[in-house]
């Protein structure tokens, strides 16, 4: 009887352990989505939580997931994504996500790179930027380490938006 006691708080003391060493190798992120199409106020995109594994490059991680879109869950409470398609033609076809490169983050500013044709989303109407921008301005400054959001095309920072 002692036996199976011990046996049971050992795989009780080891489950709790297991437990607390998963719960620190994640983190908590806010995405944020848009909550209607009709809705291209920049204020308006919402957030919604969700748990990563720790990554070497979490900033990175959550644009993946932004550009991605929202999961039907999220869909389902009204969320969309505005990086699937542009409001305005887009003759490429492709979504924001295959234009984007990569992320790093120097001194509080997150500086996002995107190849050049990703202004076909980036330099639109006024409401698709503020929607667009919007959405990685606050998805990156939700991070603790991000303050500010700078865009470069090709490494070089871009600065000369229409709207």
């Amino acid at each position: 009887m002692k036996i199976l006691t011990i046996t049971l708080i050992l795989l009780c003391i080891g489950g709790a352990a297991f437990y607390l060493t998963q719960e620190r190798n994640t983190t908590e992120i806010a995405l944020y989505f848009p909550l209607a199409e009709e809705n291209l106020e920049p204020y308006k995109n919402g957030p919604v939580s969700r748990t990563i594994s720790n990554t070497e490059n979490i900033p990175n991680t959550v644009l993946l997931m932004l550009f991605a879109g929202p999961i039907d869950t999220e869909k389902a409470k009204g969320f969309y994504s505005p990086f699937t398609k542009s409001v305005r033609p887009n003759p490429s076809g492709k979504a924001l996500g295959a234009w984007y490169n990569s992320v790093y983050v120097s001194e509080g500013t997150a500086f996002v790179d995107f190849s050049p044709e990703a202004l076909l989303y980036l330099n639109g109407p006024a409401a698709e930027q503020a929607v667009i921008s919007g959405a990685i301005k606050k998805t990156l400054e939700a991070l603790p380490d991000v303050s500010e959001v700078e865009y470069t095309f090709d490494g070089e920072v871009f600065t000369e938006w229409d709207a």
